[in-house]
């Protein structure tokens, strides 16, 4: 575990897994406001079971930004709060190239590693070394349970507006989003401190399935901002409830 009151954590390698059972804290106590978290390599993993916590947790206190990158991969299941009792919710914000939205998480293939971190034979390099963990699909992934989960204490943002990618920098929704039941009760719907879905990509966004909330008190502000083409396939809709959808792209199509 790593706990900061407020601050920064940066935690960057070649690289990176945060793993079941892992924690990130850098909460905000009362006028002061939660840190920032960087997860940052070439390859980054987010694990289901890991945890990172920026929540404002006071008066005046706002949630945190936390941001999960991966160079050429990242695969996100984990879980982010950057919730405020009393103040502004904050951001989870995912940074690969391509990426995928599935039900189906895309893990980094981590079989080759010639070593664990607790045997003594084994050093950081051989953990870390690039050529040990090969990506076992072209594009990035987060998961729909992924986004669900975490739009309960966030604002998430996934992002693929990296000029030096080698890939396209397409966003592609291949299954369905529901944005039914997000809250619980810890957290009940509140149209005054709605969440935002924000994906921005490079170039193309890709619509193929449904993002939406039909719930008559569901709502979550939906936003999209294509560097190229935003498409959606027929029969796929877009309904954020309560919250608004802006949509913008870089030739109008």
């Amino acid at each position: 575990m790593i706990e900061t009151q407020g601050g920064q954590v940066d935690v960057r390698a070649e690289a990176v897994r945060l793993s079941a059972g892992s924690r990130i804290q850098t909460d905000g106590q009362a006028h002061q406001h939660a840190g920032d978290v960087f997860v940052m390599g070439e390859y980054a993993q987010f694990e289901q079971g890991a945890e990172i916590s920026a929540q404002g947790q006071g008066e005046a206190s706002d949630g945190g930004f936390v941001e999960v990158s991966g160079f050429q991969k990242v695969a996100v299941d984990g879980l982010v709060n950057t919730s405020a009792t009393q103040g502004e919710t904050g951001e989870f914000y995912i940074d690969p190239f391509n990426i995928a939205i599935t039900n189906i998480s895309n893990e980094i293939d981590s079989t080759n590693i010639p070593g664990d971190p607790g045997d003594p034979g084994t050093s950081d390099d051989d953990i870390f070394d690039e050529t040990s963990i090969t990506p076992n699909g072209d594009a990035s992934s987060i998961s729909v349970a992924s986004i669900r989960s975490n739009l309960v204490n966030s604002n998430v943002t996934i992002s693929t507006a990296n000029p030096d990618g080698a890939q396209a920098g397409n966003i592609t929704v291949f299954d369905a989003i529901d944005l039914n039941g997000l809250e619980d009760g810890d957290n009940p719907f509140n149209a005054n401190n709605m969440k935002t879905l924000k994906l921005v990509a490079d170039n193309d966004i890709f619509i193929q399935e449904s993002i939406a909330a039909t719930n008559p008190i569901a709502g979550v502000h939906l936003v999209f901002e294509a560097g190229k083409d935003f498409v959606m396939s027929l029969g796929s809709e877009l309904n954020a409830g309560l919250g608004t959808i802006n949509v913008t792209t870089g030739t109008g199509n």
